[in-house]
């Protein structure tokens, strides 16, 4: 049995954060300084049950979002000139959750492309739309196996492993401000995967 399954999108985004927790002591001239300062801790997530079927599913491994569904690279507070690279990493696998006793991964040999909407540089800017440097997506070779001009996959192989570069350069005369960017997206196709109705990979 044959089963068709045919795209997941997975975005990505730069991010920084200037959220650091702040407490007054008072003036610089007192010999002892007392006091507290209180770091709130969150918990967040769903409870899912997952149904009957063949499911195409990519996770971020590295660098992952605070929900698991994008890539986040956060680069803490870049002075001007700065240039700056970071990796983040994520896994594709086909899962026929039909089979018993246990979930089987279908072989994704020959099967698998993938692409970036976007690998061309593109402006950076900060919270007030003023252009603060440039940043760059590259998408790497997939750990194991080289991967073929087109984005597919070259070898046998049960689970796709994808990295993803970031390079970001500051401008010199950039401006202080949080920068986000969310323009890129990877995007994971799977076509003529061989299914199963009796446990066993194909």
């Amino acid at each position: 049995m044959k089963k068709k399954i045919f795209m997941g999108i997975m975005f990505i985004v730069g991010i920084t954060s200037f959220a650091d927790i702040i407490e007054d002591l008072g003036p610089t001239n007192k010999l002892k300084y007392n006091g507290q300062a209180k770091l709130e801790l969150k918990v967040s997530g769903n409870a899912v049950a997952t149904t009957s079927g063949v499911y195409l599913e990519i996770k971020p491994t590295m660098s992952k979002g605070p929900d698991g569904s994008s890539l986040e690279f956060r680069f803490g507070d870049l002075a001007p000139s700065s240039k700056v690279k970071a990796q983040g990493a994520f896994t594709a696998e086909v899962i026929d959750y039909s089979t018993s006793p246990s979930p089987v991964k279908l072989n994704l040999k020959d099967k698998v492309k993938v692409v970036l909407n976007n690998s061309s540089e593109q402006d950076l800017k900060n919270t007030a739309q003023e252009n603060i440097g440039k940043i760059t997506y590259t998408l790497l070779n997939t750990k194991g196996g080289q991967l073929g001009s087109d984005g597919t996959i070259e070898q046998d192989m049960y689970t796709y492993e994808g990295t993803i570069e970031s390079y970001i350069a500051i401008n010199s005369s950039a401006t202080s401000g949080e920068f986000y960017n969310a323009d890129t997206f990877v995007t994971v196709t799977v076509t003529d995967i061989e299914g199963t109705t009796d446990g066993t990979l194909k």
